[in-house]
């Protein structure tokens, strides 16, 4: 907070801006009428320097401090920035967010970040990212690829992006560039599933520690971290069910994000 002081009876006011000290001379005897002016004067330099708006040499123009003052403006209005780079924010989110999701979920975001969206949007301001900058890039990704990744794979990419560049919009009130942006056509897979035939074949085959296991992937449809997931007090022979309550993946057990209770014919 500066202050009014006093100098072989003149006024002059003293405070900080810019990381400066400033301390200006006036002409002003050093009387409560002239403190009273000063203290008004400075209640408005201190108002717009936490506004943003202060101009050093619209105060002081005869200063002898003006050229560095006013070089330090500069500096300051070309590092000023209304929103965090994407770099940034891309840190703050997720780890604001990464506790909400599955560990499976959160490191496949995070390989999004560091290998594709960092690298192509790092510098740039969240305000500032434009849908063109998404269509470029997307486009981009597509060639470079050259038919390796497949459009379901970068929609994904695309997908986790929507999600930061949502909540930067909301945060820092700015319209999203995901708004009316359209997701890549993607392929329709053509599933063909082993028939009975083949199903009784691979039991009859398989080796017998593995019979049980494929026996339930193959006629529940789990999913590899439900079926790996699944302990016998999950299993309730009473009532010939099968509860999806876990999953194991990656080492580690987890609540699984679709609870199911699958009813099956259990000897």
């Amino acid at each position: 907070m500066g202050t009014i002081r006093s100098r072989d009876k003149f006024l002059f006011i003293d405070f900080r801006y810019l990381n400066e000290r400033c301390r200006e001379q006036t002409k002003l005897l050093d009387n409560r009428t002239n403190r009273k002016k000063l203290e008004q004067a400075l209640k408005i330099i201190e108002g717009e320097i936490a506004q943003g708006t202060f101009e050093y040499g619209r105060f002081f123009p005869n200063s002898k401090k003006l050229a560095k003052m006013q070089k330090l403006e500069a500096q300051q209005k070309a590092n000023y920035r209304k929103t965090p780079l994407f770099r940034e924010f891309a840190e703050i989110w997720y780890s604001e967010f990464e506790h909400t999701w599955r560990h499976a979920t959160a490191k496949t975001y995070r390989s999004y970040l560091y290998n594709r969206l960092i690298p192509a949007f790092g510098e740039i301001e969240v305000s500032q990212l434009t849908k063109a900058d998404l269509i470029i890039e997307r486009s981009a990704i597509a060639k470079f690829s050259n038919g390796s990744l497949k459009a379901k794979t970068i929609n994904k990419f695309f997908r986790c992006m929507r999600m930061l560049m949502n909540e930067a919009a909301d945060r820092y009130d700015f319209t999203s560039p995901f708004l009316n942006f359209k997701p890549l056509k993607e392929e329709k897979v053509h599933i063909q599933p082993f028939s009975i035939a083949e199903v009784n074949k691979i039991l009859a085959n398989v080796r017998e520690d593995w019979r049980c296991y494929l026996l339930v992937r193959l006629f529940t449809g789990l999913r590899t971290g439900e079926a790996d997931g699944l302990k016998w007090e999950y299993v309730d022979f009473e009532n010939r069910q099968i509860l999806v309550r876990e999953t194991y993946s990656d080492n580690r057990w987890e609540c699984t994000p679709r609870m199911m209770v699958l009813n099956v014919r259990l000897k």
